[in-house]
């Protein structure tokens, strides 16, 4: 599935090791959908098509940063916002996740 963007250097389809955007930085995609790059933390990689919880650091060196793990009951409660990676994540890796729009039916 193809998505275009309106911001130049944008590829929702890749995960780096290094940052290539501000993470937290938000982008529109084609048919309304809505993204937010992440990092992924550093325990458990994501899978592609994983729901995802998306937390935030609130101390630490890495204070405000928002890290993303596979969603479950447990972290659900806590999270800032949930989204769907539509690419694999390796741990501590950054990507794009998906977090509104029509490939996200609820």
């Amino acid at each position: 599935m193809a998505y275009s963007t309106q911001r130049p250097g944008v590829d929702y389809t890749t995960n780096t090791a290094s940052a290539l955007h501000t993470v937290g930085t938000l982008d529109h995609g084609s048919k309304g959908t809505a993204w937010i790059y992440i990092q992924c933390d550093s325990t458990t990689s994501i899978a592609q098509y994983d729901w995802v919880c998306i937390t935030q650091s609130a101390s630490g060196s890495a204070a405000n940063s928002l890290y993303a793990t596979p969603l479950t009951a447990t972290n659900a409660a806590t999270s800032y916002k949930v989204g769907v990676a539509q690419v694999a994540i390796s741990t501590g890796n950054y990507g794009w996740v998906c977090i509104g729009g029509i490939p996200l039916c609820f």
